[in-house]
């Protein structure tokens, strides 16, 4: 299997829908309105599965990142680990009540006014409560709470 078919410069001018396979599984998927994206072929090895999965769309990905992001994912499919499932354990994160619950608990014990004790969590739930985190904070409060 030759890998290293697709060039920078024939992906950006691809124009007509279809499959265009790079080698190794790695597939650039042109659809009818013309956009672009990279998908995985690979089979897990002890299941004997095939999937494919989602590496991200151009020209975001460039064809390098989509190399690298393919490679990555063949090894651990070759180890008997699922990428798919590997990719959505690492795009979890809390939400937002969980944190804040979190935060609560580690310092309500410092606030000696009862009434902040109340307060905290009931100005909290409004607007805040059951969102994603990493989702509706892209800045410093992730970390704060986490």
């Amino acid at each position: 299997m030759a890998k290293h078919k697709l060039t920078q410069l024939k992906v950006k001018n691809l124009r007509e829908a279809g499959k265009y396979g790079d080698g190794g599984g790695l597939q650039l998927v042109v659809s009818d309105t013309g956009a672009k994206k990279w998908v995985l072929r690979y089979t897990v090895k002890g299941t004997g599965q095939r999937k494919e999965l989602g590496l991200g769309g151009f020209p975001s990905v460039s064809l390098a990142a989509a190399r690298v992001k393919a490679e990555e994912s063949r090894q651990l499919a070759t180890q008997g680990s699922d990428p798919k499932s590997k990719k959505t354990e690492l795009n979890t994160s809390p939400t937002f009540t969980a944190c804040a619950a979190r935060y609560i608990r580690a310092h309500r014990a410092g606030w000696s006014n009862s009434k902040h004790k109340r307060q905290w969590p009931r100005s909290l739930k409004p607007r805040m409560y059951g969102r994603n985190v990493s989702k509706r904070f892209r800045g410093g409060i992730h970390a704060v709470f986490v």
